[in-house]
């Protein structure tokens, strides 16, 4: 994985504030959502949220 803006390798995983951050599909009611991981680049600063490979597959079977 590479940083969106600068291009570097040198990120750092982890999650977004104290809070749980989620996605929640519009017209669709959920409690919980989708947790999504986040991305700092040590080199730029950038910080980036990407959802989990299995819960956009979720996403992708409930958009059919």
């Amino acid at each position: 994985m590479k940083c969106p803006q600068c291009g570097s390798a040198n990120l750092r995983p982890g999650k977004m504030g104290i809070h749980r951050h989620t996605f929640l599909p519009e017209g669709k009611f959920k409690m919980t959502g989708y947790a999504l991981d986040a991305y700092v680049c040590l080199d730029c600063g950038q910080v980036e949220q990407k959802i989990k490979p299995e819960d956009l597959e979720k996403l992708r079977r409930e958009a059919q």
